[in-house]
């Protein structure tokens, strides 16, 4: 028995990457009214490499959450009273963003994030496109690295769609939806 246990062990690929939140039915996670707190950020030696986000309202609530700002894709990503921006806690060796995550915010006031948990460049989980629908949706795209795939290519893209909800005691970006695009 303990033999066969051995054998099917060693069978199991050594790469194959946990379980993410895409893998689970969607559900609302923590929003608003204030951004989360970062964890104690790591020491890095590629801070330098990353230009610091413009000063705004919602720049300003990241720092003060412990959050380094910055812009996804070194871009504004905004519309209407909607802004998504990122906040980091550390930078790969290759000054890409690392124990990252994508703030939403509306008409200055946070409204959640679009992953549950941080994410880390070339990682499985981590975002890419991110586009704002209306003043009421929001989309994003996210990497599935497999066993096997090279850090410039996951195998496959998710879609989560959000709707944002504007009420009391604030304004909530919510979960809807999740498209596979590509397996």
């Amino acid at each position: 028995m303990f033999l066969l246990a051995l054998i099917l062990v060693a069978a199991l690929p050594a790469t194959a990457p946990a379980a993410s939140w895409l893998d689970q039915p969607l559900a609302p996670w923590a929003s608003g009214p204030s951004v989360p707190a970062a964890a104690a950020r790591s020491a890095s030696s590629g801070r330098a490499c990353l230009v610091d986000s413009p000063a705004s309202t919602e720049a300003d609530q990241l720092r003060t959450a412990g959050w380094r700002p910055f812009q996804l894709f070194d871009r504004p990503i905004a519309r209407g009273a909607l802004l998504v921006l990122g906040g980091l806690r550390d930078l790969t060796g290759d000054c890409a963003p690392a124990d990252f995550q994508a703030f939403v915010f509306v008409g200055g006031r946070f409204a959640g994030t679009l992953s549950p948990v941080e994410m880390t460049t070339a990682q499985d989980g981590v975002v890419g496109t991110i586009r704002l629908v209306s003043d009421d949706v929001v989309t994003a795209e996210f990497a599935r690295y497999r066993s096997g795939d090279s850090e410039c290519c996951p195998s496959g893209r998710v879609r989560v769609t959000y709707r944002i909800e504007r009420g009391s005691p604030g304004p909530r970006a919510v979960p809807v939806d999740v498209k596979v695009l590509r397996e």
